[in-house]
């Protein structure tokens, strides 16, 4: 797990997606001791190459933010009210095994085609 450490009211990007097409539920907690969270997180993102509106949120103790297919650019800025330690989930952890899947899957179909070019020509 990723954990950045951010001081009170600086704003601090913690995130930044650059051609990223994968959506995603992207989930971070964030802790700031014996004080309450509070603060503003804003996500920048983009359609494709096109800016759209930055969204704001309320920094909470538990966030998620989403990322869809079409957020090329994306990034997330956070400003905290008190010194926060957040800490990011293993988002990448579930994307090297949808990779690895694909891999299998091209793997598969390389081998059946393979199969099959020696069976025709065994044939013919």
């Amino acid at each position: 797990m990723k954990s950045i450490h951010i001081a009170e009211g600086k704003r601090t990007r913690v995130l930044n997606l650059v051609f990223d097409s994968i959506p995603r539920q992207i989930r971070f907690t964030a802790e700031t001791g014996d004080r309450p969270v509070s603060g503003r997180v804003e996500v920048a993102g983009s359609r494709w190459l096109l800016r759209k509106a930055p969204e704001t949120q309320a920094l909470q103790a538990e966030n998620v933010c989403a990322k869809g297919f079409w957020d090329s650019l994306y990034a997330i800025w956070i400003t905290p009210d008190h010194d926060t330690t957040i800490t990011f989930a293993s988002a990448q952890f579930h994307l090297k095994y949808l990779l690895l899947a694909l891999a299998a899957v091209v793997a598969a179909a390389l081998a059946a085609a393979g199969v099959m070019a020696i069976i025709r020509a065994a044939q013919g």
